[in-house]
């Protein structure tokens, strides 16, 4: 088990470090496992499961990072980490496809616009 969940954790980008990271969309796993990964993970502090309305602007956020995608996002999660970083997990019908990982001094920013508060 510890294998599969570390070779989904590298699927989906698990490591911080790159100011700005996409993982590829082509690897999907289910939410629920993801989030248990997350939340396992010392560095996780909280996650915040995106409404619809947080969703359009999450999948807008993600689709402009390099590699730049038109891709149809259905649900997101926003994961903050201990050090101020956090991760926007997306994907659809239930499972995780792709994940952005950005660095403490970009992280906020991102959180802020998808969740609509103010800067």
């Amino acid at each position: 088990m510890r294998i599969i969940m570390l070779a989904l954790g590298v699927a989906l980008g698990l490591c911080t470090g790159a100011a700005a990271q996409q993982s590829p969309p082509a690897q999907c796993a289910p939410v629920d496992l993801i989030l248990a990964m997350e939340q396992a993970h010392p560095a996780y502090a909280s996650h915040h499961v995106a409404t619809a309305a947080e969703v359009a602007v999450a999948a807008e956020v993600f689709n402009a990072y390099p590699p730049e995608t038109q891709a149809h996002w259905g649900e997101a999660v926003l994961v903050q980490y201990r050090d101020g970083s956090g991760s926007l997990i997306v994907g659809n019908d239930g499972m995780a496809c792709g994940k952005l990982t950005l660095t403490g001094d970009v992280w906020p920013a991102v959180a802020r616009k998808v969740r609509g508060s103010p800067s």
